[in-house]
């Protein structure tokens, strides 16, 4: 009797529990409408953004000043040069960091949906799948920092979307999609120097 009333109880009190972290995580969502905007570029200064999640993957690289994010609990202090992924579903913000009086901050950010990368060829990882496995790992690399980045064009790459995005002529879509794909790229290839092991089973056409 005792043993089927403590586990009644201990049943309703993980109810509760998923179900105030189920609310938690919609208050906490933030929209986009990724059919009609695919992808965002642009530059911002704001030192402080509560915590929040969304579907696509945002990406922030960290020009002037110093940034203090956290993912999942997890925090991370951004100098010039330094970049952070935030993989989708990941709670993620950006906390106020005690900083010099007049000092400048400027970052660029990139919104994008995993459909937009490009195709590889046939038996080549394919790029949406690799970034769904890098998310899906128990420790998910976020910071990547200038010195892994000195010999990539990044802060290039993030400058041409943000300026494609802006002017909008013609084909700009395509150039921003192979832009974003060219840094992903870049990042799955420092996470293998560092040791990720992707399975070909979900990474590589068969």
């Amino acid at each position: 009797m005792y043993k089927s009333l403590h586990k009644k109880i201990k049943t309703e009190e993980n109810k509760k529990l998923f179900w105030g972290d189920l609310h938690l995580m919609d208050e906490l969502f933030e929209y986009s409408d990724i059919l009609n905007a695919p992808f965002q570029a642009f530059s911002g200064n704001w030192k402080h953004v509560k915590p929040h999640w969304h579907y696509f993957t945002e990406m922030v690289y960290l020009v002037k000043g110093k940034l203090l994010a956290e993912v999942e609990k997890n925090k991370y202090t951004l100098t010039p040069g330094d970049m952070i992924i935030f993989h989708p579903k990941q709670i993620h913000s950006f906390l106020d960091f005690p900083s010099e009086e007049n000092e400048e901050l400027l970052f660029y950010v990139i919104k994008f949906d995993e459909m937009i990368l490009s195709n590889t060829t046939p038996g080549s990882p394919k790029l949406p799948k690799l970034l769904d496995n890098a998310t899906n790992l128990n420790t998910p690399y976020n910071l990547i920092t200038a010195e892994e980045l000195q010999y990539n064009p990044v802060k290039l790459f993030f400058e041409n979307c943000i300026w494609e995005t802006k002017h909008k002529e013609f084909g700009y879509d395509i150039k921003v999609a192979s832009t974003i794909s060219l840094i992903i790229t870049e990042l799955i290839r420092i996470w293998l120097r560092k040791g990720f092991k992707f399975s070909t089973k979900t990474t590589f056409d068969q």
